[in-house]
């Protein structure tokens, strides 16, 4: 379920950061809205690794 609404987030905000319809849209458009979304996307796994983190050292299987 988690990934499916990752796919739909990271489609939004790529769809978003494009300000023109797909049609219309130059190379410029797209490699920006490229570049965000992959942005969002490595912080997002930051975010992912930081949390599985704390949990596994909560648990005291740390290793």
């Amino acid at each position: 379920m988690a990934n499916v609404f990752g796919v739909a987030l990271i489609s939004i905000l790529f769809s978003a950061a494009l300000r023109s319809p797909l049609a219309e849209a130059s190379l410029e458009d797209y490699v920006r809205a490229f570049s965000l979304s992959t942005a969002v996307s490595g912080g997002l796994a930051i975010a992912a690794f930081g949390c599985i983190s704390r949990i596994r050292e909560r648990e005291g299987c740390a290793e």
